[in-house]
């Protein structure tokens, strides 16, 4: 009967990590956070019991010490209308506008609304060029003023964002690594960690 009670006792313990897994899972799979983290398991603890979303050790491996801020922009709804991740490192700051729509994205600087063309429909967007600036005036509000500060809009691995003509670069969430790399700014650790705090100290 022990054995019984144990073996239903772990039963449960396993479907209650499930149903959670499963939870956390639809908040990772196709989004930008497989890009950013290496792997579900980093995402889940980190994301289930909160510890340390703001670093990534896929980050650590190819830039060094870092830190990531997450700002999202509500609409009237309370919904979420823009995210921004933040990446703090010895590249300096780049900041990246996340878009999770899929398809053929075409658009120009001055357009209010971008399309998103799919093979069975076509729907329009809000340009998120505007919410870049106000994005990065905010983050340069904040740190020093010599900092390097970079604007990046990017799209899902599955879009194609070739017909895009925006004065910020639009590319692939998988391309977001080498963006950084490309930068010719160099900031020590204690600027990276400093310049970060002053973000998130607001």
């Amino acid at each position: 009967m022990d054995w019984m009670i144990f073996t239903g006792f772990c039963g449960v313990l396993f479907a209650i990590f499930l149903y959670k897994s499963i939870a956390v899972y639809k908040i990772y799979n196709n989004t930008f956070y497989e890009d950013l983290y290496s792997n579900f398991l980093e995402f889940y603890i980190k994301f289930k019991y909160k510890k340390n979303l703001s670093q990534s050790s896929w980050l650590k491996q190819e830039l060094g010490t870092h830190r990531i801020l997450f700002n999202s922009y509500l609409n009237e709804d309370k919904k979420i209308q823009y995210s921004f991740v933040t990446i703090f490192s010895s590249y300096g700051i780049q900041i990246f506008c996340i878009n999770n729509i899929h398809g053929n994205i075409s658009g120009s600087m001055n357009d209010a609304y971008w399309k998103n063309d799919k093979s069975t429909s076509s729907t329009r967007f809000l340009n998120p060029t505007k919410a870049c600036d106000t994005h990065k005036k905010y983050i340069e509000d904040l740190v020093i003023g010599n900092m390097s500060i970079t604007t990046f809009i990017l799209f899902p691995n599955d879009s194609n964002v070739s017909k895009i003509k925006s004065n910020y670069s639009t590319c692939l969430y998988k391309e977001f690594i080498q963006l950084i790399k490309n930068s010719n700014a160099s900031i020590s650790n204690e600027v990276i960690l400093s310049e970060f705090q002053k973000c998130i100290g607001r």
